[in-house]
């Protein structure tokens, strides 16, 4: 059980989001980084991963992203957010122009969702449920 001790004159919201690829990961780190009010995001995926989904879940370097590093940020008003973080995580050859694997990507992903973790109001508590919705 939680302890919901954070919260004074307000009851958590409750969020659930089925999937946790590239767009349920992106919607909680989303919500996350935007809390206002005690907030309970609860994130259900199969996998046991979050964040690559199928399109980044690869093993294979060759498989690379069909759209270049410059404008694959996660961030629509941080456009350089993937380049820096390919910078600081060792990629230094890397332009705007580079054509990146889809393996990084999904991890540039989840070190997105973890940075947002850790950097989340006290109000807002993030779980992973690892199972499947299929009905309500």
């Amino acid at each position: 059980m939680y302890n919901y001790t954070w919260y004074r004159n307000f009851s958590p919201q409750t969020i659930a989001i089925i999937g946790g690829g590239l767009s349920g990961t992106l919607v909680a780190v989303n919500l996350m980084k935007n809390a206002t009010t005690p907030l309970i995001i609860k994130l259900i995926e199969r996998r046991k991963e979050i964040g690559k989904g199928i399109a980044y879940s690869t093993t294979i370097d060759g498989h690379l992203l069909n759209v270049p590093a410059g404008k694959m940020s996660a961030f629509a008003d941080k456009p350089n957010h993937f380049l820096d973080w390919l910078q600081a995580n060792g990629h230094h050859n890397v332009t705007e122009n580079t054509f990146i694997s889809r393996k990084i990507y999904g991890n540039y992903i989840q070190a997105v969702l973890e940075q947002a973790q850790a950097n989340a109001p006290t109000q807002v508590h993030f779980e992973k449920i690892t199972d499947e919705a299929i009905a309500h």
